[in-house]
């Protein structure tokens, strides 16, 4: 109960300041960091390499972006 009323007066503090209480949509910069940590941080060895895996596809597809497409091109 005391959380409940912790969290009125919180957004009544922030409705006087003009915060948003919105819910934040993730984006690819809070993604991509997200992944660092989950694969340097996470428990489940399943979950590690997932956001290893991950991490890899998009340095590879930043490479081929970057060096092979402009060969491809010229």
């Amino acid at each position: 109960m005391a959380a409940v009323d912790e969290r009125k007066r919180i957004a009544s503090a922030d409705d006087a300041e003009g915060v948003s209480l919105a819910p934040r949509r993730i984006g690819p910069i809070r993604g991509l960091l997200k992944l660092l940590v989950q694969a340097d941080a996470s428990r489940s060895k399943l979950n590690r390499l997932a956001a290893v895996l991950i991490l890899a596809a998009a340095i590879m597809a930043f490479a081929f972006l970057g060096y092979v497409l402009p060969k491809l091109l010229l």
